[in-house]
């Protein structure tokens, strides 16, 4: 009876800090040969496995609020034996939101033998898997603010989507109609 009331205590006294987390419907449109066997991996936790039989997967997975790391993995394929064997990353969606442009900024890390160097190969911006390998893709969630944010930096704002300076804009106008009127002036 103590220990319970102890807790109650304790629960009302203390603010308990609950992680904020995210659902994500991932969709991956790809162009594949042969079944390639693939897995994607988010904060080290394998968040789905599949064999790509279509042009596409779709899937949910749940990640705290904070950094998030997205590994596309290929694996499985016999260098020796199954030549023709590959998948291509097309497309990556996150609920809905494309990653654009964003899918190119990675480099690609292949699954070699002991004996060859990876440090030998970089292979930036390559979405072709002919052997096993991985891209990763480091965002931060919320995931769509995050894409917001990454599409639009640097994007112009239509001067009439602001708040005015009603003093600067009569400066200005005062300003070019002063030039205006040299200019006519010079021309009779």
């Amino acid at each position: 009876m103590e220990d319970i009331e102890y807790k109650k205590k304790l629960l009302s006294t203390k603010s308990v800090v609950v992680p904020k987390v995210e659902k994500i419907t991932c969709k991956i449109f790809f162009e594949s040969k042969h079944n390639p066997t693939c897995k994607v991996v988010v904060n080290g936790k394998t968040v789905h496995d599949f064999t790509a039989t279509s042009d596409h997967v779709s899937f949910d997975f749940q990640v705290e609020e904070g950094p998030l790391i997205f590994r596309f993995i290929h694996y499985g394929k016999d260098m020796k034996k199954q030549v023709d064997k590959f998948i291509e990353l097309k497309k990556i969606y996150f609920n809905d939101f494309d990653l654009k442009n964003l899918i190119w900024e990675t480099t690609q890390v292949p699954d070699l033998p002991a004996w060859q160097n990876s440090e030998d190969f970089e292979w930036k911006s390559n979405l072709y898997f002919g052997h096993n390998g991985y891209v990763e893709y480091k965002f931060w969630s919320p995931v769509l603010d995050y894409l917001w944010k990454h599409h639009t930096k640097g994007a112009k704002v239509s001067s009439n989507m602001g708040s005015y300076n009603m003093e600067l804009l009569y400066e200005m106008k005062e300003y070019f109609s002063k030039i205006v009127k040299e200019q006519d002036e010079k021309l009779q």
